[in-house]
């Protein structure tokens, strides 16, 4: 799979106990590259290999290949194993793994979740929005918020031409964003 120049590993969370959200999910059979923490949720069109497979990439193995400035993560069965009569087993019964400049790194081990199933399809009201104005207004609007503090806002978006109104919930405090016009 050629690596999305994006991090969106960065969506995956950092500790959970969940081992199964500590990757992101190769789906070869779409051609994605999944990654959520439950919270928030990334999802790629990618660009894979002959034989790549689908499973769950650790996070270091994104780390290993970005270190060292490599393109691409091939997922794939671990190769046969030897013994001293000869081979055992095939390229199909090896264990699932990533590999990456040299570098292997074994599939994470368990389901991924549905996460069809929390996309939502198309609304009929569809507004573009910038992302660094989104970030500047959460700047001035939780600008002593700690780390582990939640930011959360409320939207309020009339129609696909309208301005979005954002609000704090907890006082008064209201920030407005226009929407980008699709040229």
């Amino acid at each position: 799979m050629k690596l999305p120049t994006q991090k969106i590993e960065l969506a995956a969370p950092k500790n959970d106990h969940r081992s199964y959200l500590s990757g992101a999910y190769l789906n070869v059979e779409t051609s994605e590259l999944v990654v959520t923490d439950g919270h928030i949720l990334v999802k790629h069109s990618v660009e894979l290999d002959d034989g790549d497979i689908s499973g769950i990439i650790p996070l270091d193995a994104f780390a290993h290949a970005r270190k060292t400035k490599s393109e691409r993560i091939t997922t794939a069965k671990a190769a046969p194993v030897a013994d001293k009569d000869g081979w055992i087993g095939d390229n199909t019964t090896g264990v699932p793994t990533a590999y990456t400049n040299g570098a292997s790194f074994p599939l994470v081990n368990g389901t991924y979740p549905d996460y069809c199933k929390v996309i939502p399809e198309p609304a009929d009201v569809t507004i573009r929005l910038d992302l660094t104005l989104l970030d500047r207004i959460r700047k001035a609007m939780f600008e002593k918020a700690s780390p582990n503090s939640t930011c959360q806002v409320t939207f309020r978006i009339t129609d696909g031409n309208s301005s979005v109104r954002i609000e704090t919930g907890k006082d008064d405090n209201v920030a407005v964003i226009m929407p980008c016009r699709v040229t």
